[in-house]
């Protein structure tokens, strides 16, 4: 049963949809190695334990002000990060939820940033970035957070960059520089100077970009890229190789029919379009067991997931997660080898660890949930900071 349903959805991300080929590397007609379908007519919510073997709630604990919404999150040996884009900081903290320091450097200067666009663990020196795109350049704080180390001046001005195999790699978010660079990827050495860039621009999507689209991710040495336009997954396997068609996600009826430059230009019909079908991918992830396509589909955030071993597919409502706990499953900031990870209103604990709303009797429907959320929390402020769920991963689907 739905208890919560919340929909994040940003009205230009909507417009977003291409079903051909943008790598300028692809030859037409490229094959895809993987198609995985999905199946929005036999859709599962994750009340059981299909996928997930376990999860942990963390609370955001001590900070100097409140986190207004965490945009992503990334998690190295010893440290928990968070990018709050609205309050323009990145807060760090323990494993646990302890608040240890913030980031908050805004303004004009050299040493500081307008604006987060995205944010990195350098594997060359395990120090974080941020990246601020409008201004060209990466400002490096040490791994505490505590210490600005030194200011990067790019040579394009990115919206998401990701340290790779010695090198780096950057994402324009669909913005062509004074018209004059019209590839959407770009690599690039240590140094930061670029190696070669692929991925056409559509001239229909230049100017827009949905930051909710997490854009890379990584399992062992391959490095994969999903635009803001499109349910093609394609790989660069080192930095000197060129992006190859890799997976696609099929959803049957729900896949948008080719788009042309009037449908474009139709925003009342682009709206009506993209509540209608799966327009985008907003995040992809392979692990050593599963392949993993997350993505927005009329108002609701869904899950497709592939098990390689046992090669049967399932897809999955996210709307609320009622096996040890009680609460929204919330929205994906981040994905992993071993686990998803979402960030979680505070009141969507809240009221099943005080029992229950006006209209509903948690206490009574899901005692046991209810009751390990009150052992695990001794107090909740229904106002205070966001939550972070890990859901880790099973090892296979049961």
């Amino acid at each position: 049963m739905m208890v919560f349903k919340n929909i994040f959805c940003k009205v230009i991300g909507l417009f977003l949809s291409s079903c051909v080929c943008l790598f300028e590397s692809c030859a037409e007609g490229e094959m895809v190695s993987n198609v995985v379908y999905a199946n929005l007519n036999n859709v599962k919510s994750l009340t059981d334990k299909d996928i997930i073997d376990s999860v942990d709630i963390i609370s955001l604990q001590g900070t100097d002000s409140w986190i207004q919404k965490i945009d992503k999150v990334v998690e190295s040996d010893t440290l928990l990060y968070v990018m709050d884009q609205k309050s323009k900081a990145v807060y760090v903290f323990s494993h646990t939820g302890q608040f240890l320091s913030k980031i908050s450097n805004v303004g004009h200067a050299a040493n500081e940033y307008i604006e987060i666009d995205d944010i990195f663990v350098d594997k060359q020196d395990g120090c974080i970035n941020i990246l601020c795109g409008l201004d060209k350049k990466i400002l490096k704080y040490n791994a505490a957070g505590t210490k600005l180390l030194e200011v990067i001046t790019l040579p394009m001005p990115f919206r998401r960059i990701v340290s790779y195999n010695g090198g780096y790699v950057g994402f324009m978010g669909n913005c062509s520089e004074d018209g004059k660079a019209f590839h959407n990827l770009w690599v690039m050495d240590k140094d930061f100077k670029i190696l070669n860039s692929y991925v056409d621009i559509n001239p229909n999507l230049e100017g827009i970009y949905n930051s909710d689209i997490a854009t890379f991710s990584e399992h062992e040495n391959n490095l994969y890229f999903f635009s803001n336009s499109g349910r093609e997954v394609y790989r660069l396997n080192g930095i000197s190789s060129k992006p190859s068609l890799s997976f696609m996600l099929d959803c049957g009826e729900a896949n948008p029919h080719h788009l042309t430059a009037e449908d474009y230009s139709d925003w009342q019909r682009m709206f009506e379009i993209s509540n209608k079908y799966v327009m985008n991918i907003s995040d992809f992830r392979e692990t050593d067991n599963y392949i993993m396509f997350y993505y927005l589909y009329q108002g609701c955030y869904y899950l497709t997931v592939q098990n390689k071993k046992e090669n049967n597919t399932q897809t999955y409502r996210l709307d609320t997660y009622c096996g040890d706990y009680l609460f929204e499953f919330g929205h994906v900031v981040d994905m992993t080898d071993d686990a998803i990870y979402t960030s979680v209103q505070a009141q969507s604990v809240y009221y099943p660890w005080k029992g229950g709303v006006e209209s509903m009797d948690f206490e009574k429907r899901y005692p046991q949930q209810v009751n390990n959320i009150r052992k695990k929390f001794k107090n909740i402020n229904p106002d205070g900071n966001p939550f972070i769920v890990k859901y880790y991963l099973c090892k296979t689907l049961r």
